[in-house]
């Protein structure tokens, strides 16, 4: 942490520092007024020059403050010392009652005129001249220096002991990546819908911060070559989901060919966000109980975009997540697309993101500003490397205005197919309980050809090799193998003349 952001992070604690000096003044001011009031009286004896120091030990000695004590007893508090260049000896004498006092300062110095014979009184104390000494401004001041000064400390110590991230410059440190973009995140109450923002508010803010991040990653993927990316982060509720679906609507609405996959297989969101039916998808390909192009739905009004949601919740996703299929099916999609975006679980709950990031070309972690902990997203980022993964860069959503509370992140079975956001397919049909073979994973086509730009079935993918459209009906007189249709009537009429 720089010095500056230091200063800044104390100031944001200006609290810390403010209202401990105002308590101890508080304390100072009170302590002093109700405490009991003492005066102060001074006599004042000139000494011969040269002797000013020999006289004062003699002023100071025992003798004279037992001649004085005899006098005034043991209440007043009496003091000797030099004063006007060192040849003036005051004695000063303090009490709760101003006439003792000054009683006292007189009896010291007429016990020091009666030990030694170099010294003039110069000035007798008075009652009158006793004055009281609270030292209320000073003992407020004091008191609140000192406040402020207890306070800064434990600024500065919370703001050096801080787990809390606050920008993302601590996680590209953290990280050891780029921070790719900085997002505002503005919560579901202001903004009134859980939607992707960047189909839904093109022209917000929020919108804006995706498509630098879009901006930023097209960079690092044109001179590394990557076209899979896992977007994750280190523990629920910091934002991964939503980033995943953003980057990929920015992407596609930019122009390019993207699948958003649903990697997490515990707790589903893609098929919320977009309003598609979850009875298919990367669960059930990687079981081989559906096919590529069951699994993949494109999006309406996206003609660039189509999302694998998770599928039925499998009973063991780690054991799942790491068949072969899961590469043979990122594979086929990374094929059939120019951008691959999988939405994992988080790091630190579960292992299914390391596998996901096994089969990925790099990862980009999401964290939120004041949520984040970076004591985990240092965990997250050992968990990464130590699996060889690569680390893209991070993305931070800072709060817009107040962070709405993150909910709870609990790991709950995929929603029954009546839901209110399935809105498209029908609920599939139960599979039989006799064993079947594994579905075959194939490229599916998914974008419209440039022959006659219609969108084929995307469980129908057409031959590159045939002449004409695909789509257009077989002529009468062919039937569907493309023979032409044998007539028989002549040869029935044949067989009827050789019989009579």
């Amino acid at each position: 942490m720089s010095a500056r952001s230091f200063i800044a992070a104390i100031g944001r604690r200006g609290l810390l520092v403010v209202i401990p000096a105002v308590v101890a003044a508080l304390v100072a001011l009170i302590s002093t007024l109700v405490s009991t009031e003492t005066f102060t009286a001074t006599s004042s004896v000139l000494v011969s020059d040269g002797e000013a120091a020999t006289e004062l030990v003699i002023a100071s000695g025992s003798e004279v403050t037992l001649i004085a004590r005899d006098v005034v007893g043991d209440g007043p508090t009496i003091d000797a010392q030099l004063a006007d260049g060192g040849q003036v000896i005051e004695f000063t004498a303090t009490s709760t009652n101003a006439d003792t006092a000054a009683s006292a300062a007189n009896a010291v110095a007429a016990a020091y005129l009666a030990t030694s014979d170099a010294g003039t009184l110069v000035d007798e104390a008075t009652p009158g001249s006793a004055e009281p000494d609270r030292q209320l401004v000073r003992n407020v001041v004091l008191a609140a220096a000192l406040g402020a000064l207890i306070g800064l400390i434990a600024a500065a110590a919370l703001v050096w002991f801080d787990p809390v991230i606050h920008s993302g410059r601590q996680l590209a440190k953290i990280a050891n990546a780029p921070n790719l973009a900085t997002i505002p995140r503005v919560p579901l109450s202001a903004r009134g819908t859980s939607d992707v923002v960047v189909l839904t508010s093109p022209n917000s803010t929020e919108s804006e911060g995706y498509r630098t991040l879009r901006t930023t990653l097209e960079f690092v993927m044109h001179d590394e070559g990557h076209t899979v990316i896992v977007v994750t982060s280190p523990r629920p509720g910091e934002g991964k989901s939503s980033v995943a679906a953003n980057l990929a609507a920015a992407a596609a609405t930019a122009g390019r060919k993207v699948v958003l996959i649903d990697g997490d297989l515990r707790k589903p969101q893609v098929h919320r966000r977009f309003r598609v039916a979850n009875d298919h998808g990367l669960a059930s390909v990687l079981t081989g109980e559906s096919s590529m192009g069951d699994a993949v739905i494109r999006i309406d009004d996206q003609p660039n975009m189509a999302v694998m949601p998770s599928g039925p919740a499998p009973i063991d996703p780690a054991d799942l997540l790491a068949s072969d299929r899961l590469g043979k099916a990122i594979e086929a999609l990374s094929e059939a697309s120019d951008l691959v975006v999988i939405d994992a679980p988080p790091v630190l709950p579960v292992s299914d993101p390391i596998m996901l990031a096994g089969e990925s070309d790099g990862v980009v972690l999401v964290g939120t500003a004041e949520i984040s902990d970076r004591r985990e997203w240092g965990r997250a980022v050992d968990q990464l490397h130590a699996a060889d993964t690569t680390i893209l860069g991070t993305s931070v959503l800072v709060p817009d205005s107040r962070v709405d509370e993150v909910p709870a992140y609990r790991y709950a079975p995929t929603a029954r197919p009546d839901a209110w956001w399935v809105t498209r397919n029908e609920p599939a049909e139960p599979e039989p309980d006799e064993p079947h073979e594994p579905s075959a994973i194939e490229t599916p086509t998914l974008w419209p050809t440039e022959s006659n730009g219609t969108a084929p079935a995307i469980d129908e993918p057409t031959d590159a090799g045939d002449e004409g459209d695909p789509t257009e009906p077989p002529p009468e007189d062919l039937d569907p193998a493309g023979e032409a249709p044998v007539d028989d009537s002549d040869a029935d009429d044949d067989v009827s003349a050789a019989e009579r």
